[in-house]
């Protein structure tokens, strides 16, 4: 089986004033996981699509995890970010699943916060590319799970925002093979989409902050 080229573009969100809730701001913005669930398809070339400058970096104030396993030199979960503060985590990481089969994750993950906590950015760019086994086949039906952790100081209690899921399916993945995202936790998820061609949703959600510091995964 190959999964290539399945690309989740997200924008950072500006929030806007809700004029009935002054602590209440609406954003668009970006995503905390990937859940595949990947089928059978012929073994095909595979190309990389993101050429990465760096591998993780050490102490790093964001997050990933895969398949709940959080990657050495990221935070999981996140460091708040404080006010006036940006991060970015170029990602190149492959993943050998227990069965063998053998999947590059590889991308970048960037957060921003202006000064109060009232405009708040977060963006994941990246794709999951099926690299083959030891038997030189197709893959079996797994399932990649990618966790993006960051988190922001703010001085708003309840966050308003538009979860933007775009993307595209490569033309030889299987049918049967789907990916959907969420924003902490199976109560705020897009998708799942299923092959083929591209997909884009663009569902909205509240959430709360805690303690002055909203936490995405």
């Amino acid at each position: 089986m190959l999964l290539t080229n399945i690309n989740q573009t997200r924008r950072r969100g500006i929030y806007a004033p809700d004029p009935a809730n002054p602590n209440h701001r609406t954003t668009g913005c970006g995503i905390s996981a990937l859940f595949l669930r990947l089928r059978r398809v012929p073994l095909a070339p595979l190309a990389c699509f993101f050429a990465m400058a760096a591998g993780l970096h050490a102490s790093n104030p964001l997050g990933v995890a895969l398949d709940g396993v959080c990657r050495a030199g990221t935070s999981c979960p996140a460091v708040a970010l404080q006010y006036n503060a940006s991060g970015a985590l170029p990602v190149t990481v492959t993943q050998t699943l227990p069965n063998g089969d053998k999947y590059l994750i590889n991308g970048s993950w960037t957060a921003e916060n202006n000064s109060n906590g009232s405009n708040l950015g977060f963006e994941a760019i990246y794709q999951v590319t099926y690299e083959g086994n030891a038997a030189g086949g197709a893959s079996a039906a797994d399932t990649i799970t990618v966790d993006w952790y960051s988190a922001f100081q703010t001085q708003y209690s309840l966050i308003g925002l538009t979860l933007y899921f775009n993307g595209a399916f490569s033309h030889n993945v299987s049918p049967s093979s789907s990916v959907a995202e969420c924003i902490n936790g199976p109560g705020s998820c897009a998708g799942p989409v299923m092959p083929p061609g591209s997909f884009y949703q663009t569902p909205y959600y509240s959430q709360n902050s805690i303690n002055g510091v909203w936490s995405v995964d």
